[in-house]
């Protein structure tokens, strides 16, 4: 059972319904509305924290940016690698953490504390500590 430990929270306006959305890797923008927030849609993609909220309205919703956060995690159609514990992980295209690929400029989210198999989805603990790879 996925475990939580809440460090930093900040609150951020959705532009619309986030239900469906909650546990998922959002990053910080103002493309929707200004102090907004979006799912992470591109696979490696930039980072802010996890949405913690679960509202079907356009309200500020609290993203947690430190910590142990519960997370959606794996990708039934694209997760080849299975998450261990420990593995480095990122985001999928659906804002679903998943086993980094190591890539130039592919932004991590942290480690994670619990595994989930391969072309599986679920929720597991993962240590907050978001960086973008240089190399």
């Amino acid at each position: 059972m996925a475990y939580e430990i809440p460090g930093v929270t900040i609150s951020l306006l959705s532009s619309g319904g986030s239900s469906g959305d909650q546990f998922k890797g959002v990053m910080a923008t103002s493309s929707a509305s200004l102090g907004g927030y979006a799912v992470q849609a591109v696979r490696g993609g930039r980072f802010s924290g996890v949405l913690l909220g679960n509202s079907t309205e356009a309200t500020y919703q609290s993203v947690q940016v430190s910590g142990v956060a519960k997370m959606q995690a794996g990708d039934s159609s694209g997760m080849e690698v299975a998450i261990t514990e420990g593995v480095t992980l990122s985001l999928s295209s659906k804002g679903q953490a998943i086993p980094s690929t190591g890539g130039a400029g592919e932004w991590k989210v942290g480690q994670a504390l619990q595994s989930l198999g391969t072309a599986s989805t679920g929720i597991i603990s993962v240590l907050l500590n978001p960086f973008q790879s240089s190399s």
